[in-house]
């Protein structure tokens, strides 16, 4: 599954839908996420990827700390 965090809201969007593995390369991930938001890839720039134990993969704003 992919969890999206995005603009204040949270979207599960099963891998099927993207077309796409859950081992694609963060470049792919992000290209599919900027293109089924209908914004430009540059919108998600401050986005990290966080691939986590289970299997998901979390698209997700950068924390900043201090």
């Amino acid at each position: 599954m992919f969890h999206i965090r995005y603009a204040g809201r949270t979207f599960e969007i099963k891998p099927k839908v993207f077309e796409l593995s859950l081992k694609a390369s963060d470049r792919e991930i992000m290209a599919r996420v900027a293109d089924w938001l209908g914004i430009p890839e540059t919108g998600l720039k401050n986005y990290v990827i966080d691939r986590r134990p289970s299997g998901q993969v979390v698209v997700r704003p950068e924390a900043i700390f201090g």
